[in-house]
């Protein structure tokens, strides 16, 4: 059909108009646009350059075209629009994808590329200079690891230890990783100076995937400057510096130098493009391209605005002394128009027959109805996605509704059609006769386009919270408290060895060898605690963790007893899944993730369990908690019990309450509200239903752990944020989870409830896996600027959003809504706080739900699940007094649609932060991907210390031994608890074996890599992981150097003697492998002579006691390696059965 429309709009003037190079184009809404450049461009494949008033209308005009035509035939460009906002917020994700755009330019200029006029304004790097400086590289080719490190830098590259991200590069070993924006990650591995290998690879796994012959890496940067540009800079800019006498201003100018020198290039190095003679522009990468552009006077007047914005901050950071005063940074208006030679087209807002549609209800059965009626269109078709598309066609069966399926080769009938194509909106067109709905009309859902951010949502999560850093404090099992001073290598006997460098009181040294890392954990205890180093040699570390084993067994008793007692008591088994169950877990209209699948099978499963389930669901925020929840509410309702669903604010509870309704729209189930906002007959009436059993699912605020609410048979309790609730209230929490399932769902769960699932005494699930089409939220700590507040709010209202503005002080909160009203006269702004009349408090949130108001200024009253997908800015105001927690919930209230959310955490000017709160806003800035709230959590553990973990008798000793070590001494004693028989687990004494333990810093410099490496190396249990991992680690590092290769020979060594159960090896100037009775009887003598004498004619074999010895006449690797062979091969030695 979109073919179709496209040949047929052909025939229209404003189409001709486009394609015969018109200068006025009649085309006035966004959708009548993008039809007609889509036509023309399917006529007349060509370069257009698209020049829109701002980002915002460039962004709609893209949405719509990018679902008409192919994905390598439309692309957008658009760039930050202030220069104060642009200097904090520019991202990766965002220059990847402009980087990426100007790439795609050079590779094939034959494409419609969108942007808007402050961008065309911007200098941006040459045509040439982008294409003359990428990277081409191929098998065979000389080019030495040093100078390929120093030529990707030169172009922007940001060097890591792991590439997951575009725009990066490590190095490891003879391997150099490289994740080109416009290609695939590769991986070269070298020989010498000589690339040896070109491999593809999967960042998600980091194991190559194919090979290639060659490849080209890109410039990475949008601020990359030449060399010959980086000198002349250099030139201008200090013959400036030398008649400046300010020591500040030469300071910092002297310091932007460095960074341009070093190719640190970023968006604060914009301003250095004034001193340059050659400048690019975005014409340079479309040179012939017909260029079309809003109506010129909103061009000009837009671009004038911004740039005066741009010239009053410019002026601002000289008056600070950041900048020299030279501010020739963009094309002006004039100078653009003479680079076009005059000649462009412009869209007129004159009306044509293209026009945008709205449907008249959110019920998909009314819009179908009003869809038929539209009788005036000879064509009235449903344009929907497979997802969608069953839905649509059951409910026209049910309507009696004549429809045809069509596909994009069929004919056009009259009346209703049916048809999976995708568009961003629906549409009419008049001289078709056609009108369109899409699933932005039946379901009031975009169906938007986003190509570039999934090469964004595979990058690893942070793990830094677990990370060792020099100058940590530690706990060794045996020794105590310690300073973690780094990885150093130690000659003994002329075998280098790995050490961990530990420091303790009176200058005591411990060097722990890297397999042995697993004794040792990092110190966790109360904010600002400093531990006191024990002594080696001393008792008192001994003393001490036997006063905690004595503290600690007690507590491991009760809290098994706890979890125990609930599967004693007899609870409901829920019958399994319904053929009803499955139909409504179908009609969900987006595909789970593997980890709400999982959660959703895990939970029910317990819920078919004869006793009472106590289960806790942690997924960060947006991850789909909700939905796994309202299934297994489902299934209790389905046999006939009572959900409870708990939200700990009155504004949540409505939001779940909405949402169930809506979930349970089609089915029988009777579902009530219980807040303050409900009135007291609602109340009255809702209280009797739960009573008599009329009411099936209560979704409530803590009004619901009342003594006189009474339920006929509740069986599930759904808890939103337990840890937002009172002691009271949980206290009647926990009389209320006595006999009855309960599911726990948070973001950031505390450290209580999490460590207890981390330690198998409670059942838990993770939701880790983000939605399809998220982004993660874009978060930056600044201190608090009344011109920054304004430009961010603008910059978020200009694309057609709203925003939150955190201002937790009630009593001030007035006034300071007037202050924000003079700084965006015309902007709508509202006020919400916990101390509202609650209607007062409902209106003013429908208000801000409805778009009625652009700016909510508010308190934490939103920090939870307040769910408005157009809200993606928040600015938080004193940022630093809030918890850790309480500031990832708030950053979560932006970012749950598929536009990219902002976060601004600020704090007052030349304000000192403590460390505490400094480290509560580095974390919250430093979990910026998707999915680490279970992250946070285990940072905010960190920084408010654990005493609430173990209750006061026991929380003492964190402090003096560190929280990890606490932890695991309780699971031990819940593991004794749990299994009175358990046996403590065995500590094996390894042979010292004389090889190499040691891995050079040639292979990595990265001591967490080499923990990491020595750690998985332990965790390797039998030949087949071990020669697995072996593989992986040549895979990502390239050729082994002999210490490393010994590491892996040391191991498997282990191993094969762990399988065999060796009676005894002992090592020394000879090697002596003495195997037990029973393996020994089982020996074909004859064949054991004649292998071990074909490896080496000079050992010796005996047989005595009953057992079989080999003695090797030197303790060296090969013959380390023949009695790996002997043992791993052992089967082969034995007699035959005859």
């Amino acid at each position: 059909m979109k073919q179709w429309i496209l040949s047929d709009l052909q025939q229209t003037p404003c189409v001709n108009e486009c394609t015969q190079g018109f200068r006025c184009i009649q085309a006035s809404s966004m959708i009548d646009k993008a039809m007609t450049l889509a036509a023309s461009y399917r006529e007349n494949p060509r370069a257009i350059l698209v020049v829109m008033r701002n980002s915002y209308a460039a962004q709609q005009l893209y949405d719509r075209l990018a679902n008409l035509l192919n994905s390598n035939e439309v692309d957008l460009f658009t760039v930050e629009e202030s220069l104060r906002v642009e200097a904090i917020t520019t991202n990766n994700v965002q220059q990847g994808n402009r980087v990426e755009v100007l790439n795609r330019c050079l590779e094939d200029s034959n494409r419609i590329l969108i942007t808007h006029a402050f961008a065309m304004s911007k200098v941006v790097p040459l045509a040439s200079d982008f294409r003359h400086a990428q990277i081409n590289v191929s098998v065979g080719q000389v080019l030495s690891m040093d100078d390929l490190c120093q030529r990707l830098i030169n172009i922007g590259y940001t060097r890591v230890a792991h590439v997951y991200a575009p725009l990066t590069f490590a190095r490891r070993g003879f391997v150099i990783d490289v994740f080109p924006i416009n290609a695939q990650p590769i991986r070269i591995e070298y020989f010498d100076d000589e690339i040896d290998s070109i491999k593809v690879f999967d960042v998600q796994t980091q194991r190559s995937v194919s090979s290639l012959d060659n490849a080209c890496l890109s410039v990475a940067s949008e601020y990359y400057f030449n060399a010959k540009q980086i000198e002349q800079i250099n030139g201008r800019v200090n013959a400036l510096l030398e008649k400046e006498s300010d020591p500040t201003l030469i300071e910092n100018v002297t310091n932007d130098l460095n960074r341009l020198n070093n190719c640190q290039f970023d968006a604060s190095l914009y301003p250095y493009v004034a001193y340059m003679d050659d400048k690019g522009c975005l014409l340079d990468y479309l040179p012939n391209a017909q260029i079309i552009t809003d109506p010129m006077h909103q061009v000009v007047d837009s671009l004038k605005y911004y740039q005066l914005e741009a010239s009053n901050y410019l002026q601002e950071l000289v008056e600070y002394k950041k900048i020299l005063p030279k501010f020739a940074l963009f094309f002006p208006t004039t100078q653009l128009q003479s680079l076009t030679h005059g000649e462009f087209a412009q869209f007129a807002n004159d009306d044509t027959n293209v026009h945008e549609v709205d449907s008249v209800s959110k019920s998909l059965e009314e819009n179908l109805n009003f869809l038929v009626k539209q009788t005036k269109f000879n064509h009235q078709v449903i344009a929907v996605n497979e997802n969608d598309i069953e839905k649509v066609i059951n409910t026209c069966l049910q309507l009696n509704i004549d429809y045809h399926l069509i596909d994009d080769t069929d004919e056009l009938p009259s009346g209703l059609s049916i048809t999976l194509e995708s568009y961003y909106e629906g549409f009419s067109i008049e001289s078709l006769s056609l009108i369109v709905f899409t699933a932005n009309e039946l379901f009031h859902r975009k169906n938007a386009l986003y190509r570039y951010t999934n090469k964004y949502k595979q990058a690893e999560s942070l793990n830094a919270y677990t990370q060792l850093n020099n100058g940590d404090y530690v706990v060794h099992n045996q020794y105590g408290v310690g300073q973690y001073i780094g990885i150093v290598t130690r000659v003994t006997k002329g075998l280098k060895k790995d050490y961990l460098h530990i420091l303790y009181a009176d200058n005591g040294e411990l060097f722990v060898p890297l397999e042995q890392f697993h004794l040792v954990r990092r110190f966790v205890a109360a904010d600002g605690v400093v531990p006191k180093l024990n002594k080696i040699g001393s008792d008192t570390w001994k003393k001490t963790k036997a006063k905690l084993k004595e503290s600690l067994q007690d507590l491991a008793q009760r809290l098994v007893e706890l979890y125990s007692e609930r599967k004693k008591e007899i609870g409901f088994a829920f019958p399994s899944d319904s053929a009803e169950q499955l139909d409504f877990e179908n009609e969900f209209e987006y595909p789970l993730t593997p980890d709400q699948q999982s959660a959703v099978d895990a939970i029910k499963a317990c819920m078919e369990l004869p006793y009472p389930m106590d289960y806790l669901l942690a997924g960060d925020v947006g991850f789909g908690k909700t939905e796994v929840a309202i299934r297994c509410a489902f299934k209790a309702v389905q046999a006939g019990k009572q959900v409870a669903v708990l939200a700990p604010t009155t504004l949540l509870s409505r939001q779940h309450y909405i949402t169930f309704v809506n979930r349970f729209s089609n089915y029988p189930v009777n579902i009530a509200l219980l807040n303050r906002f409900v009135s007291p007959s609602m109340v009255k009436q809702t209280l009797a239903g739960i009573q008599t059993g009329s009411v099936d699912i209560v979704v409530a605020t803590h009004r619901i752990l009342s003594k006189d609410i009474r339920f006929k048979d509740l069986g599930l309790l759904i808890i939103d944020e337990e840890h937002r609730f009172g002691v009271e209230q949980k206290e009647r929490l926990a009389e209320m989870k006595h006999n009855m399932d309960v599911l726990s769902l948070s973001a950031t769960p505390i450290p209580r409830t999490m460590q207890m699932s981390l330690m198998g005494v409670r059942q838990s699930s993770q939701l880790t896996t983000p939605p399809n089409n998220r982004y993660p939220v874009a978060t930056y700590v600044v201190e608090h600027n009344d011109k920054l507040i304004k430009e961010v709010m603008e910059r978020e209202l200009a694309r057609g959003g709203q925003v939150f503005y955190l201002f937790n002080h009630t009593v001030e909160i007035y006034p300071y809504a007037k202050r924000i009203q003079q700084l965006l006269p015309k902007a709508r702004v509202g006020i919400a706080h916990g101390r509202m009349e609650a209607q007062e408090l409902e209106a003013t949130m429908d208000e801000f739900i409805q778009g009625n108001t652009d700016i909510l200024l508010c308190t934490t009253v939103i920090e939870n699940g307040i769910d408005i997908p157009n809200a993606n800015t928040i600015l938080v105001d004193n940022a630093h007094r809030l918890g850790l927690a309480q500031l990832y919930q708030i950053k979560g209230r932006v970012g749950r649609s598929t536009r990219m959310g902002y976060a601004y955490l600020m704090i007052p000017e030349h304000y000192q932060l403590t460390e505490v709160a400094q480290k509560r806003l580095n974390a919250i800035k430093e979990f910026a991907n998707l999915g680490d709230g279970y992250q946070i959590a285990m940072r905010d553990l960190m920084i408010r210390g654990a005493g609430d973990l173990l209750g006061a008798k026991q929380s003492g000793f964190i402090n003096t031994v560190g929280m990890d070590m606490v932890i695991e001494m309780l699971k031990e004693e819940i593991e004794v608890a749990q299994d009175a028989n358990k046996k403590p687990k065995e500590i094996i004494k390894k042979q010292v074996l004389p090889l190499n333990a040691t891995i050079p810093n040639s292979f990595t410099q990265v001591n967490y890599d080499k923990l990491d490496l020595v750690t998985n190396l332990e965790n390797c249990d039998d030949k087949q992981s071990l020669l697995a991992y072996q593989d992986k680690i040549k895979d990502e590092y390239g050729k082994l150097p002999s210490e490393v290769e010994e590491l892996f020979l040391k191991r498997r060594f282990e191993i094969a003697s762990d399988e065999t159960k060796m009676e005894k090896i002992t090592i020394g100037a000879t090697m002596t492998i003495l195997f037990n009775g029973a393996l020994s009887a089982l020996m074909d003598g004859e064949l054991l002579f004649d292998t071990v004498y074909r490896l080496d004619n000079n050992a010796k074999i005996a047989f005595k006691n009953g057992k079989v010895s080999i003695e090797w006449k030197q303790t060296n690797k090969k013959n380390l390696t023949h009695s790996i062979q002997l043992m791993e091969n052992i089967n082969t030695l034995l007699k035959k059965v005859r």
